[in-house]
């Protein structure tokens, strides 16, 4: 179990390094581009898309059999995602409430996307990819 451990932390940092260079892309093109919903809705949708991608390539390193496993390490992930998000923005100064802005659906705001497809992607890559059989 702790290689699996080391495993979805070190996709984990991957993952991480592309949703820093995503909201680089976010701050710096397009939030000017397209305004800041429109922007951040973007980023929100591209990062899914390259959570995606990490998991749908690297979901066979794992070697897990068992569909438990796999919804463990997209809480997993999700998790590392959640507690990064609120402790690096706090750290940097951010409001509760602009941190939990992200969070309304009501006034536009699809972060929660990011989150979902994190927790998911896991299971959905390896029904994908075939791994294990018996998913």
């Amino acid at each position: 179990m702790s290689k699996i451990f080391l495993k979805a932390i070190s996709v984990w940092l991957l993952m991480l390094l592309t949703a820093i260079l995503n909201g680089v892309v976010r701050e710096k093109l397009m939030i000017p581009a397209l305004g800041d919903l429109a922007g951040r809705s973007v980023s929100s949708v591209t990062l899914s898309f390259f959570i995606f991608m990490i998991t749908l390539i690297v979901i066979s390193w794992f070697c897990i059999t068992e569909k438990s496993g796999l919804w463990m390490i997209g809480v997993f992930w999700t998790a590392l995602t959640v507690a990064f998000e609120f402790s690096f923005g706090r750290f940097r100064g951010v409001s509760w409430g602009a941190l939990l802005a992200d969070y309304n659906l009501l006034k536009g705001r699809i972060w929660v996307l990011v989150l979902i497809t994190t927790l998911i992607s896991p299971v959905v890559a390896a029904k994908i990819r075939g791994i294990p059989k018996k998913l």
